[in-house]
């Protein structure tokens, strides 16, 4: 697990994201259907750049209309972020109780690379009881919990981080394939509402498919010209 020295060195840089290496609950905001899935794979490109993510588990819970919903993540979606797919163990509770109830039990093992909550749309238990039985139980164990979370009231929690995620355009890629532009690195505007020592802010982030990581989007000047695939 990293040390909170070597993620606060991260964050002295100028890195936001980096605040996720800290155990604690992590909620991440997506109100409409597109918001809500650049929440989630915004959570998990997340997850898949916390140190030792490729042999580490990862639990996912989520409930049976929501898998109906929104589906889950497949195994080469997962791979092709660095995650392993054996290493993912998915949980499909009845209801949010239920959810709620497994997620404290999952932050209770040890050595996970994160847990994850995909809470329903309306949420009927979550608040700030909830929210501070679970943050209390990841401090406690050194763990982290990423919420996906797409209900519209902001009532108080005891949520460590609180994330405002919507999808965001790609830079170009520079690169053609018969003619057509090949798409950008997958892209994010984040907005922090909440964080220890950090002011509210908002970001471009975007995946290095490359490095295996999130980073900083480059500014449009920055993009790299046009040039041919092969």
């Amino acid at each position: 697990m990293t040390t909170p020295d070597r993620a606060a060195s991260r964050e002295e840089r100028g890195w936001p994201l980096a605040v996720l290496e800290r155990p604690g609950v992590h909620e991440f905001l997506g109100e409409r259907d597109a918001n809500r899935a650049a929440a989630l794979s915004l959570l998990l490109c997340g997850a898949a750049s916390l140190p030792g993510a490729a042999e580490r588990r990862l639990v996912w819970v989520q409930t049976s209309a929501a898998t109906r919903r929104w589906g889950m993540p497949c195994g080469e979606g997962l791979n092709a972020i660095g995650l392993n797919p054996r290493n993912v163990l998915f949980v499909e509770p009845e209801n949010e109780r239920e959810l709620l109830w497994a997620l404290e039990q999952a932050l209770d093992c040890p050595g996970l690379l994160a847990v994850v909550g995909c809470l329903p749309g309306a949420e009927r238990h979550y608040g700030f009881t909830a929210s501070r039985r679970l943050s209390l139980r990841a401090l406690r164990n050194g763990s982290r919990i990423f919420l996906a979370r797409g209900a519209r009231i902001r009532e108080a929690t005891s949520a460590q981080t609180r994330w405002r995620v919507e999808p965001a355009p790609s830079a170009p890629s520079g690169l053609v394939w018969r003619g057509f532009e090949l798409p950008g690195a997958r892209s994010w505007r984040v907005g922090l509402e909440r964080a220890p020592g950090w002011t509210p802010g908002a970001w471009n982030i975007e995946w290095s498919e490359h490095e295996n990581r999130l980073r900083l989007a480059a500014s449009p000047e920055r993009a790299n010209p046009v040039r041919a695939a092969g």
